[in-house]
């Protein structure tokens, strides 16, 4: 299609003719779309009806085309938006309500609809009942806290096994030390789980993102470690059993997690520490009896526990390397013993250590809850697989003679979406949008034109054509007049504006009625499939962070667009294709504006120059704030427990592991047990 009748209009000027008045054209151009506007009238001046297998095989060309292309874009488009979305969503959920769209028309779509739920749900009857255990779907909401448990019996026994407060009693140690300076963020976490993060009922999205923006990628066993105040209702200094299946706060609800497993972890994972550090140091150090026989937990040997779940948050062996290099296990080698935690003295034996916590069927395994093995396998599967490089070697602040080498990991998943947060791939990624929304705009413009044409063409006289051959038509009237009043015959008379001979070129004066709501259909089909295949199309490309697949998927997206043109060069006959070749439409009077600035929303140098880029850079914009960032910040908390928002990266700290090492150090030295 083109505008003009004597030449093609350049890429400067607008789509209109040159005539006396706001006049266009529109020339037939090798494609589908163009042949189902054509062939019909040409079909009219040849045979003088539309009963001719032309026509049949335009509309079969037609129907082909849009099945294709809709086709190809409703698979392709439909799974890329599906894996889009659900890892979206089974990575990271926020508090408060935040769109997974992957383009700005997705998320205007999601608001509207996130709106309308929220008004029909105002006009529903309330939930009644409540959930008060870990077993609960998340149907109903958690119950509050239960009144407090009679605390005479806790209180007595807690009195028989706690020793007195001295420096030499293991339940005399200190508790860590909270810097000045952390303050302010460990208040934050707490409230962050307080409010918001014991309200999970056990989803299965790896992160959890608060108001606040901090990021919490850790398995529901790593809440409950800043949860003693509750775990311990009746504040005596020992979590019981009897505490952990009342659940008087309702914490297996909120968590999603039953207090009674986490109980039972929790005495596992301290007895195989103790048999642990055992087998590999020249201590044996015994648990209190209340642990050995499942009833209760002191506090200090639960602030020990804390290590293990925190260490066993890396979830992958690989880390451990890294994990040396950070200094986690700098305070232990520090403290000169040979009874230290683990058997740990030096590097070799940090490194044996932590491979002995985090490996297949290790102690973290075989401690923790069964989440944690689910918890793990999520990991693995957003982090992606690991790939290992040799590192720098690293030295020992306590001994320049004690040096391992390191062996790095990273994972795929993680490097692709670093990789997509360069500058670099965000630029190539913008050169790409903006071939694609060249093509876009391009395919719009055509549409434009086809329905300007139908809105100010001429329609021919119903006389001037027929939808069957004249021996058809004799019978069909024959019929009609035995059964109605005869009537004077009128013959068919050539098609005004039309010449009969073949051999001319086509010049179409006025299309019939019948052909221009085919035309329109055309034009409402081929519009639903330009919208539907540029929200896809983008989709399908901001989705892709390598340079080769998004170039192929680049090319695959523009040749669903060109399939009209590759269909008609291929399946039309050569004769068919001269017939056509010179067809055009008279000048018509358009509705598209000829001067002053709404000229330019019919000029393409405008919408190359200035629309397209800026579009471009607000889809790429969004993007990177709405997907990449979101989705790289939740990686790195769940991969490696780093960021400034991660709640884990606070106990993922050289600092924080020295003071804990120091503060557990005096339990593994401890040789008598309660028992005796």
């Amino acid at each position: 299609m083109a505008s003009a009748a004597a030449s093609e209009p350049g890429e400067d000027q607008p789509l209109l003719g040159d005539g006396d008045g706001p006049m266009a054209t529109i020339k037939h151009r090798e494609s589908i779309y163009s042949f189902v506007t054509f062939m019909p009238p040409l079909t009219r001046r040849t045979h003088g009806h539309y009963c001719t297998l032309p026509v049949l095989l335009a509309l079969i060309l037609f129907s082909f085309t849009i099945v294709c292309q809709l086709g190809l874009t409703v698979i392709a488009g439909g799974y890329i938006q599906t894996k889009s979305r659900n890892f979206k969503v089974s990575l990271i959920r926020h508090e408060h309500f935040t769109t997974t769209a992957m383009t700005p028309i997705d998320y205007v779509r999601e608001t509207v609809e996130h709106a309308f739920d929220q008004v029909t749900e105002a006009y529903q009857e309330p939930v009644t009942g409540c959930c008060s255990s870990a077993e609960c779907d998340g149907a109903l909401p958690c119950c509050g806290a239960k009144p407090k448990l009679d605390k005479k019996h806790h209180n007595q026994r807690a009195q028989s096994y706690q020793p007195n407060r001295n420096s030499s009693s293991f339940l005399g140690l200190r508790k860590p030390a909270r810097s000045a300076a952390s303050a302010p963020s460990v208040v934050k976490i707490k409230g962050l789980l307080d409010s918001w993060l014991y309200q999970s009922s056990g989803d299965v999205v790896l992160c959890r993102m608060d108001a606040a923006g901090l990021v919490d990628c850790t398995p529901p066993s790593y809440a409950l470690l800043d949860a003693w105040h509750e775990l311990d209702d009746n504040q005596d200094g020992m979590w019981s059993l009897e505490e952990a299946e009342a659940d008087r706060t309702n914490l297996g609800c909120r968590l999603g997690l039953s207090p009674v497993d986490f109980f039972n972890s929790a005495v596992r994972g301290i007895i195989k520490d103790a048999r642990d550090t055992a087998d590999n140091s020249y201590a044996i150090p015994l648990v209190p009896e209340s642990i050995e026989t499942r009833r209760a937990i002191p506090k200090d040997y639960f602030e020990q526990f804390k290590g293990l779940v925190v260490l066993c948050t890396a979830v992958d062996v690989g880390r451990c390397g890294q994990m040396i290099s950070q200094g986690f296990f700098d305070g232990a080698i520090g403290l000169k013993s040979q009874v230290t935690r683990g058997g740990i003295h030096d590097l070799d034996s940090s490194l044996d250590f932590c491979q002995r916590m985090l490996r297949p069927n290790g102690v973290c395994e075989q401690a923790l809850p069964h989440t944690f093995q689910l918890y793990r396998a999520r990991v693995a599967e957003k982090c992606g697989a690991p790939s290992y490089v040799a590192d720098a070697r690293y030295t020992s602040p306590h001994d320049p003679r004690d040096v391992t080498s390191i062996v790095s990991v990273s994972y795929g998943q993680l490097a692709q979406f670093e990789g997509a947060n360069q500058f670099q791939f965000q630029t190539f990624l913008y050169l790409i949008l903006l071939v694609w929304c060249v093509v876009m705009v391009d395919e719009l413009f055509r549409i434009i034109m086809l329905c300007d044409m139908l809105a100010n063409f001429t329609i021919c006289e119903d006389e001037s054509y027929s939808f069957f051959p004249k021996r058809i038509r004799e019978k069909l009237r024959n019929i009609y007049t035995s059964l109605e009043t005869p009537r004077l015959p009128k013959s068919l008379e050539k098609p005004a504006g039309l010449d009969a001979d073949a051999s001319d070129g086509l010049v179409v004066v006025d299309i019939s009625r019948p052909h221009q709501n085919m035309c329109c259909i055309m034009c409402a089909i081929r519009l639903c499939l330009w919208v539907y295949m540029g929200n896809v199309g983008t989709t399908f490309l901001v989705a892709t962070f390598s340079y080769e697949d998004l170039l192929f998927n680049a090319v695959a997206l523009a040749f669903i667009f060109e399939l009209p043109e590759f269909l008609y060069v291929f399946v039309i006959a050569d004769e068919m294709k001269e017939q056509l070749a010179d067809a055009e439409t008279v000048e018509y009077p358009t509705s598209l504006p000829v001067s002053g600035w709404k000229k330019g929303f019919v000029s393409k140098a405008f919408w190359g120059l200035f629309v397209i880029p800026v579009a471009v850079f607000l889809v790429i914009k969004f993007n990177h704030q709405q997907n990449i960032m979101s989705s790289l910040e939740a990686l790195r908390c769940a991969c490696f427990q780093s960021g400034d928002n991660c709640v884990a990266s606070r106990r993922f700290t050289g600092a924080w592991w020295n003071q804990y090492w120091k503060d557990t150090f005096p339990l593994a030295k401890l040789r008598s047990s309660y028992l005796a």
